[in-house]
């Protein structure tokens, strides 16, 4: 290993230990001077604990300035601060949130073990975000969605969308447990305190802002923590550089002295690792994880659902990833110094602390930290890492708690929808076989931001943070994996389940629930066998564009028949809109549609025996929500009706009526069409005002 180092003759020149131990600045290694009575390690204690409280102080204000303005009073404002989230706000946000254990332990880690050429997350991170800035926060903005598997809902149906809450969640999770364990060893390293109380209490100081306050306390600690963050790098790195027992970064030997390799520690590349991490495949995999991991996550959708327009979404998502470049090469120049130190086992001479850096990369971040720098320049690299940490774990908390509350939510108020309109009214064709109800995961304003009216949702919501807080920190006390291992393991689970039928959903109108399910399934059986992830995430993207097309052309072309039709592709509106375009037509009943009833409806309508039941028919047609989409159903806004039947509706509100219009000319159904509305919403109003009585 030394003579691939480069060293002369292959063997590292040994100094003595005394002479390596006084070129560091290291407070800590000359024994703890006393300050006002009180040790640098009872000193660093109480200042990690201000920072928490801090933290935590930051949060709580923010939140207390914001009721003035309403914006946590409600499950809008404590979920999505009520859509008004500014551009520079936001971006400092996702910039916080994913400088996390990730960014600032995982460099370090992977640059001292592997290498920069696999510091893959570093330009990935970055450019995923200004991806999600392009191609998702937009459309979801756009859809004035609440959560990011609404668009799948939304397509697939409301309990089919709501599963891919899971994998998310999970994610989540395993996000929240590298926090962490990044904490836990970061701040043993640091203050020298036991790691199960430093987990606890950093967790519930997380929490208890986060329960509060919401995105909005969130929101405004991620603005301070990202400062901090990037004034104590600015501080930490240039003084651990020019430590005298860190290497020339860009240098060799004959800058640093006879004890530095002629080539930089960190500066390997795919060829000297591919013995023990695959080589350029795994180098690809990792990539594409990177790259595509942080797409369909909450935490990016959070602050762009928030966002006032999706112009302003599009802003937020491209300077995020700006600003996270920034920060990702300074974590790198950490990263880097750390690689660089002469030997920390010859440093170390019986030091536990510093034989663990010497042996453990992933505490080579928090060891540059306390031993490469003074002790008032370790104080600011304690901020900067509990603020790295504490931004993320909030953020991970709360998203997770949206992803368990918002899309059940959904779930229920779609399952209210069906069952209200079951009992209303039943609608029979000629042949007398009952149809099923309108579909409830068509796309209607209201029904969007229903779940938002449930009074228990910030409740339900402050119980999920808090399952999901205990849960992570069981899992970071009982899991020995490192940090980034376990960030790698959270981006490959949202990129193999969530990312392609996302992405396609958003972007390709065909989609349709055949090739969402056949992408899974894939996913499920080739992920055991195949072990390129990339490979994997392309079979899912392709099997979702090809069982899409197929099963569109199929059912569409006649190809099969509709009774096979078992997830009802055919009432999926997005899906009917792609279809139509392409003039794929089977038959009147199936393409029939408020777009096309307008000019031919005369041809299309048959004869209806609608059965109703007291104001209920004119309740749902003054609504516009008699299936419009569904095939065979009697579609009120097709109707050229007359005044005739106006009356015919105002007079015997609760008796089956035959609608049999006549040919009229279009200017007289637009009258007929707008008396019969107008008749029908007094009908509406009479009966709410009943009902509220």
């Amino acid at each position: 290993q030394n003579a691939a180092l480069g060293w002369p003759g292959g063997r590292r020149p040994n100094p003595s230990v005394s002479s390596a131990r006084e070129r560091m600045c290291g407070h800590a290694l000359k024994g703890p001077p006393l300050i006002g009575g009180m040790s640098e390690r009872d000193v660093a204690t109480i200042f990690f604990a201000l920072v928490l409280a801090a933290a935590g102080a930051v949060g709580l204000f923010f939140r207390h300035a914001s009721r003035l303005y309403g914006a946590s009073s409600s499950a809008a404002g404590f979920l999505l601060a009520n859509r008004a989230l500014g551009v520079g706000v936001g971006a400092c946000s996702l910039v916080a949130s994913y400088t996390s254990a990730g960014m600032l332990i995982g460099t370090s880690q992977v640059m001292a073990s592997e290498g920069i050429v696999w510091a893959v997350g570093t330009l990935c991170w970055p450019l995923s975000l200004a991806l999600g800035g392009l191609m998702v926060a937009p459309q979801l903005r756009a859809g004035n969605y609440l959560s990011v598997v609404d668009p799948l809902q939304e397509r697939l149906g409301p309990a089919s969308g709501a599963a891919f809450a899971v994998p998310l969640v999970v994610s989540m999770v395993i996000w929240a447990s590298a926090i962490l364990i990044s904490i836990s060893a970061g701040v043993s390293v640091l203050l020298d305190i036991d790691a199960t109380f430093a987990v606890l209490v950093s967790a519930s100081a997380a929490l208890v802002y986060t329960l509060v306050g919401g995105i909005t306390a969130v929101t405004a600690t991620d603005v301070v923590q990202v400062v901090v963050v990037v004034i104590a790098l600015a501080l930490v790195i240039p003084v651990a550089a020019t430590n005298p027992s860190v290497c020339p970064l860009f240098g060799g030997g004959s800058a640093g002295g006879d004890d530095c390799p002629p080539q930089p520690v960190f500066w390997r590349g795919l060829e000297s690792s591919s013995d023990s991490v695959g080589g350029f495949s795994e180098w690809i995999d990792r990539a594409v994880l990177c790259l595509l991991g942080p797409l369909p996550q909450q935490v990016f959708a959070q602050r762009v659902l928030a966002a006032r327009s999706a112009s302003d979404a599009r802003r937020m998502g491209l300077l995020a990833g700006a600003g996270h470049l920034l920060v990702g090469c300074a974590c790198a120049l950490l990263g880097a110094v750390g690689a660089q130190v002469r030997d920390w086992s010859v440093l170390a001479d019986g030091d536990a602390a510093l034989e663990a850096c010497a042996t453990q990369p992933a505490l080579r971040a928090p060891c540059v930290i306390r031993y490469l720098t003074p002790f008032p320049v370790a104080l600011a690299g304690l901020c900067a890492f509990m603020a790295a940490m504490l931004s993320s774990l909030d953020s991970a908390t709360l998203a997770a708690a949206a992803l368990m509350v918002l899309p059940t939510a959904r779930l229920r108020c779609a399952l209210r929808e069906r069952c209200a309109s079951r009992d209303d009214d039943d609608v029979l064709e000629d042949g007398g076989r009952r149809k099923s109800p309108a579909s409830a995961w068509q796309r209607d304003a209201s029904l969007l931001e229903r779940p938002l009216d449930d009074p228990c949702i910030v409740l339900k919501a402050r119980g999920a943070m808090m399952s999901v807080t205990a849960a992570a920190t069981v899992a970071a006390l009982w899991t020995p994996a490192s940090a980034a291992a376990l960030v790698l393991r959270m981006n490959e689970v949202s990129a193999l389940f969530v990312t392609p039928p996302l992405l396609c959903t958003l972007h390709w109108r065909g989609t349709n629930a055949y090739g969402v399910y056949a992408s899974v399934a894939a996913v499920l059986a080739t992920a055991p066998l195949v072990s390129s992830r990339a490979l994997t995430i392309a079979l899912a993207f392709a099997l979702v564009i090809a069982i899409s097309l197929a099963t569109n052309a199929a059912f569409f072309l006649g190809w099969l028949p509709a009774g096979w039709d078992l997830l009802h592709v055919a009432r999926c509106t997005a899906v009917r809109a792609w279809v139509r375009e392409r003039g794929w037509l089977r038959g009147d009943d199936l393409q029939a549609s408020p777009e096309d009833c307008s000019s031919s409806a005369d041809a299309r309508i048959r004869r209806h025996h609608v059965r109703t039941s007291s104001l209920s028919f004119s309740a749902r047609a003054a609504t516009s929500s008699v299936s419009l989409e569904t095939p065979g159903r009697f579609a009120a806004d097709c109707v050229p009706a007359t005044a005739a039947v106006a009356s015919t509706v105002g007079s015997y509100p609760s008796h089956p009526i035959l609608v049999s219009p006549p040919r009229v000319a279009s200017t007289a159904a637009d009258a007929a069409t707008t008396q019969l509305v107008e008749h029908l919403r007094a009908h509406v109003q009479a009966a709410d005002d009943a009902l509220s009585r």
